[in-house]
């Protein structure tokens, strides 16, 4: 009984724990359940209810962009957000997450103690295969950056086709530039100032293809320290692509189903040991 009360983390009353015990083949009813939990001097728990704080003010509703077409169609057309509260120890804490609607991927999540703006503001960092018009329109992002001079090399560590470690050598572009939507969305939606960075390698190896990364982001790139930074993010996908694939396949972490914290101890000690060795 005792144990039963714990896993439910002291919540459970005489009826709950009465069901729980008569699934695992105790012959038990309530009253015996109640009487039981008074012996044992164990106490119930009530669950504390969330509650939003209340906006000041007039609640802005946001235009419904989506109108319900929930299958784009291809992966990152359109990318659909939501936030939630999750009890800890210290209080309430909240997830904010972004879905690619096509992949049904997360592609980028946020975690904070409290429910306000900078939860929601999501930094991007991603490799770019369009090649967007820019600037005045006149030009595209490729030409734009033909322009600017090389301000810096950078050694970065990465891994093959085959999973081989690398390392490279790449010359560093950055620029802030405005971006144009597609020529069918430009009505709808603003022009958007964004950092652009080019990474080339130099001197290649023979019998490996050039190294050659176009990416884009929200983050301010303003000096070589800030572009260095944002290209050893980038080059940390690898390890991250294979952390994620040894949980999913090897650990089978999506399949586990565990309800207190006392089962979860053991293997986020093991992830931990799988991420201190992978990184």
């Amino acid at each position: 009984m005792r144990q039963t009360h714990h896993e439910s983390r002291c919540s459970y009353g005489s009826r709950r724990t009465a069901r729980a015990l008569q699934q695992q083949g105790d012959a038990i009813g309530r009253r015996r359940a109640r009487s039981l939990i008074r012996q044992a001097q164990e106490a119930v728990t009530r669950r504390r209810t969330h509650r939003y704080r209340q906006a000041k003010g007039e609640a802005l509703v946001a235009p419904n962009l989506l109108e319900r077409r929930f299958d784009p169609g291809a992966i990152n057309r359109v990318w659909a957000g939501d936030i939630t509260y999750v009890g800890t120890g210290q209080g309430w804490s909240y997830l904010a997450i972004l879905m690619d609607l096509h992949s049904r991927r997360i592609v980028g999540w946020a975690f904070a103690m409290q429910a306000d703006t900078e939860l929601v503001i999501t930094y991007f960092l991603v490799r770019t295969c369009v090649d967007r018009l820019a600037g005045d329109g006149q030009h595209t992002i490729s030409k734009v950056m033909q322009h600017v001079q090389v301000k810096g090399l950078h050694r970065v560590e990465f891994r093959d086709a085959k999973g081989r470690p690398m390392n490279a050598t790449l010359e560093l572009h950055y620029q802030q530039m405005t971006v144009l939507l597609p020529i069918g969305k430009q009505s709808r939606y603003p022009e958007l100032q964004r950092a652009v960075l080019h990474a080339q390698e130099r001197d290649p190896p023979a019998g490996r293809a050039r190294i050659e990364w176009n990416l884009i982001t929200n983050l301010p790139v303003r000096s070589r320290a800030e572009a260095i930074e944002k290209l050893d993010w980038y080059a940390m996908r690898w390890k991250i692509e294979a952390f994620h694939k040894i949980l999913k396949s090897g650990c089978k972490a999506e399949e586990s189903r565990l309800r207190t914290a006392d089962r979860l101890t053991n293997p986020i000690a093991v992830f931990c040991i799988l991420s201190w060795r992978i990184f």
